[in-house]
């Protein structure tokens, strides 16, 4: 993981050797698509996009890369501030990215020089609201469901041949 991060960090060279363009590099990490990953209200991100495989921030006016994942009770977290030279690479056994992100924040901190900031209890904070509003939603799109709806049309107007020019024609077996 640290050689992939070195490899970014590098522009694409390994052992002195380009072997991804840095044309491409600066690509990867550019943002594409504006997106918030994760509905955050921190003062220290001020944006969020989506580049090529890559989350791209301002983390306290810094270009910040990153992307996590997550499987089976895992977490991984691979971070790094291009213009600062440095990274980090975090692996948990815990299946939840909000652990990785206050560890990666302390640490920049730390190497930048910012006071202690508690990100754990900021995001923290921050989950349990998000938690909240899906919950909101969840229950309001449960509370709308009407019991008694039928459809528009008789089922034997649905039964057919379907056509889409990628899956080909779709049919009952059983219709004749």
């Amino acid at each position: 993981m640290l050689k992939w991060l070195s490899l970014h960090l590098n522009k694409g060279k390994v052992n002195g050797n380009q072997i991804i363009s840095e044309k491409t590099i600066n690509e990867l990490h550019s943002p594409q698509i504006p997106c918030q990953l994760f509905p955050l209200n921190l003062d220290e991100l001020q944006f969020s996009s989506y580049g090529l495989g890559w989350f791209i921030e301002s983390y306290r006016g810094r270009k910040h890369v990153n992307h996590g994942g997550n499987i089976d009770g895992f977490c991984s977290y691979t971070s790094f501030l291009p213009d600062e030279n440095i990274g980090i690479v975090i692996l948990t056994n815990l299946s939840n990215a909000f652990c990785t992100m206050p560890i990666a924040y302390y640490i920049y901190d730390k190497l930048l020089g910012y006071d202690y900031t508690a990100f754990n209890k900021k995001l923290q904070n921050e989950v349990e609201n998000m938690l909240k509003t899906m919950e909101s939603a969840n229950e309001a799109e449960r509370n709308s469901k009407k019991e008694s709806l039928t459809p528009s049309h008789s089922l034997e107007e649905y039964v057919g041949i379907y056509e889409n020019p990628g899956y080909g024609s779709v049919k009952n077996p059983n219709k004749r």
